[in-house]
């Protein structure tokens, strides 16, 4: 079998189930469900108490103290050993074992403890394709059930039918349909292609009553699925070249629909016609195929490209496959600032992409992808720099190293065209140069670190007056870059203007800095929520946005009187970092070690 949670071994000790039952002497110690049951009644009666204190009409004070005295739920741990033994020994209990397990959000239940339970529902289920039809259809329903809720044409009574029938859930259960599809994929017939699809495509559970939500068995199932997919495809290209005819004549459709027909219904009806984008998923397993030849395809090098330009599910991690696979197998590769650029993007989610970065800024031989892979790795080096919990001997490390590779970056090709284009305060974008690659990366060094002075910087306020950073200077400044799309910008609101209220106006100010691409959309939102605080609008794509190496919203730095950057912090306005602000304020912070 070709999925490692398929093995012959493991199905050897869950076949009972589909038969009369296990032996007696296969039978688990009888006390095995009598641990699981007296964990699942032990966890009812703590929520249940948890419960009864979040209702009571009592203080906060009081809850927490009531919350402190509850303690801690049932320990888990015993429960889910005890719910694996009986899956693996087919005991009698063992479908109501598997339920457990995997309608449990146990952080003690292994990996290993799911591919066991799901194995064992797919062999009781087995190979029944109508569980998947009956699933997709019921899901169809229920998320047509909720957009028609949101139309404006929809009655009252016609929106409350619809809510009705998306809480009372009649879909079947995700579980039973993605246990259908393994069975499928182990039969290895017709529908198995589809069904392997099925659960690369299904990220999340849809329960009885309506919800979707995010279980770890989908993440296994779906891996799976994907492991099975590469198997049945294989190292063919023409399933490669197959999807992109198919998605050429897609693309050039819906451009024709969207350039003849006038926005109405009748473009909505002939896009409707059209359906759905073609998915990348048969042709993105092909091409991983291919790289796992390591190299002896003739299609490698265009099977890795289409990777990192076709991204499907899991393409982050895919990229960088076919990012290693270019630098491994093609010394000469003539496209590395466009890949670099593209692998940059997955950073954030993909941590190793930085270190492969890293090692490319000292092995490229060419100078315009080598001069391309350093002002990636500078950046990165930078962003960690401001980490707020970053120890102050890593703090230094990363600085000397991002400027070790900044200085000199555009020696020799300094006119040359960068991989980034640049905007400039009209909007107007511009392309970059080597030397302007070089001079930003030293100004986010030395103006934007934690520890560095910063240099002056305007920008316009949403009325279109222009103000600068030195309008301030004297105060203690904290610079909030937030959208409207923002949910932490926006929940941190009422702690910004709390704090606001309380710290006197001489000696601090917020500086607002709105990101969102229109600024009718920033007016919008404060026209109804006006904030007490200065507000700058600086689009999307902004200078000021890059050169302070921000890269997740909310993103605050706090500036000291005499313009040096005191602390960052990125993701939420936390009491740790309000405390910081308020001790800058009242004169108590500690002055940060200068960038070099």
């Amino acid at each position: 079998m070709f999925l490692p949670l398929r093995k012959l071994a493991r199905l050897a000790t869950i076949l009972p189930l589909i038969g009369a039952g296990a032996d007696d002497d296969t039978q688990p110690p009888p006390d095995q469900w009598t641990i699981v049951q007296a964990y699942i009644d032990a966890n009812d009666a703590h929520r249940k108490k948890h419960l009864e204190i979040f209702r009571a009409e009592i203080s906060e004070e009081e809850k927490d103290r009531r919350r402190q005295d509850l303690g801690p739920g049932p320990d888990e741990t015993a429960a889910a050993a005890a719910a694996t033994a009986i899956i693996e020994s087919g005991g009698e209990q063992t479908l109501e074992a598997v339920e457990f397990l995997l309608n449990r959000p146990m952080r003690s239940v292994s990996e290993t403890a799911l591919e066991i339970a799901l194995d064992a529902l797919a062999a009781h289920v087995g190979p029944d394709w109508s569980l998947v039809e009956d699933y997709r259809a019921s899901e169809g329903a229920i998320m047509a059930a909720f957009e028609a809720t949101r139309l404006d044409d929809t009655t009252d009574a016609e929106k409350q039918r619809l809510r009705e029938l998306i809480n009372r859930g009649p879909e079947p259960r995700t579980v039973d349909a993605v246990a259908a599809a393994l069975a499928v994929i182990d039969t290895k017939g017709a529908r198995a292609l589809e069904a392997a699809e099925f659960l690369i495509e299904q990220t999340t559970d849809l329960r009885p009553t309506g919800a979707m939500v995010f279980s770890r068995w989908l993440m296994i199932s779906a891996q799976s699925g994907e492991s099975a997919l590469i198997e049945l495809v294989g190292s063919n290209w023409d399933v490669i070249g197959d999807y992109l005819e198919q998605l050429e004549a897609w693309e050039t459709a819906e451009r024709d629909i969207r350039t003849t027909e006038p926005d109405g219904k009748e473009r909505s009806v002939r896009l409707a016609e059209l359906g759905d984008r073609p998915t990348p998923s048969r042709a993105s397993a092909a091409a991983i195929a291919i790289l796992d030849l390591g190299g002896e395809h003739e299609k490698t090098r265009q099977a890795a490209e289409f990777l990192l330009d076709h991204p499907a599910r899991g393409g982050v991690a895919r990229g960088m496959k076919a990012a290693q696979a270019l630098a491994a197998h093609f010394p000469d590769y003539d496209q590395w600032p466009l890949r670099l650029k593209q692998i940059n993007g997955m950073s954030n989610v993909h941590p190793p992409a930085k270190a492969f970065i890293n090692d490319l800024a000292d092995s490229l031989e060419d100078p315009i992808a080598r001069a391309t892979a350093r002002y990636f790795a500078a950046s990165h080096l930078i962003q960690s720099a401001n980490l707020q919990t970053l120890p102050q001997a890593e703090r230094t490390a990363h600085e000397k190293r991002a400027l070790a590779l900044a200085t000199g970056l555009s020696d020799g090709i300094a006119d040359e065209v960068f991989i980034l284009t640049r905007r400039d305060t009209d909007g107007t974008e511009r392309p970059m140069t080597f030397a302007d690659a070089e001079g930003e990366l030293l100004y986010s060094l030395r103006s934007t670190t934690v520890g560095g002075f910063v240099s002056d910087v305007t920008a316009p306020r949403l009325d279109g007056t222009t103000d600068n950073l030195s309008n301030y200077a004297g105060q203690v400044v904290l610079v909030d870059f937030w959208a409207t799309w923002c949910g932490p910008c926006i929940a941190a609101f009422p702690k910004l203007r709390e704090m606001t209220a309380e710290l006197p106006e001489e000696r601090f100010q917020i500086v607002g800095i709105n990101v969102d691409a229109e600024l009718e959309t920033a007016e919008g939102y404060l026209e109804d929520n006006p904030l007490p605080w200065v507000v700058w609008h600086v689009g999307d794509e902004s200078e000021i946005v890059r050169k302070w190496r921000v890269t997740g919203f909310p993103t605050y730095v706090l500036i000291g009187p005499e313009g040096r950057i005191l602390a960052r912090n990125a993701g939420t306005f936390d009491e740790d970092f309000r405390s910081t602000v308020e001790q800058a304020v009242s004169g108590l912070s500690e002055p940060a070690a200068a960038t070099p």
